[in-house]
C-alpha cells in the first residue's frame, strides 16, 4: 500500500501490478470453476460485513451488538458505487 502525505495508507490500483502477474491471477480465475468464484465472491462480502461491524463497534462502543448490525445491514442494503 502507497502512504500519501496525509499518512494514511491508499489501496494500490490493480494497474500497479506488473503485466506479468496480471496474467497470472487471469490464468487462476479462468481455471476456477463458477462454485469457486462464487465461495471467493461470499466470503469477501462476509468479510466486508464484519469489517464494517468492527468499524462500527470502535467508533460507537455504546451502541447494543442488535445496533451494529442494523447499521451494517442498512450500509448493504443502500450501497453505491
Amino acid at each position: 500500500m502507497k502512504k500519501p502525505q496525509s499518512g494514511k495508507l491508499l489501496p494500490q490500483r490493480r494497474d500497479s501490478l506488473p503485466p506479468e502477474v496480471r496474467e497470472i491471477q487471469r490464468a487462476i480465475y479462468r481455471s476456477m470453476t463458477a462454485e469457486q468464484k462464487l465461495r471467493i465472491a461470499s466470503r469477501l462480502y462476509w468479510n466486508a460485513r464484519a469489517l464494517k461491524a468492527a468499524w462500527f463497534r470502535h467508533k460507537h462502543p455504546h451502541w447494543p451488538e442488535e445496533k451494529v448490525q442494523e447499521e451494517v445491514k442498512k450500509v448493504f442494503l443502500y450501497a453505491r458505487t
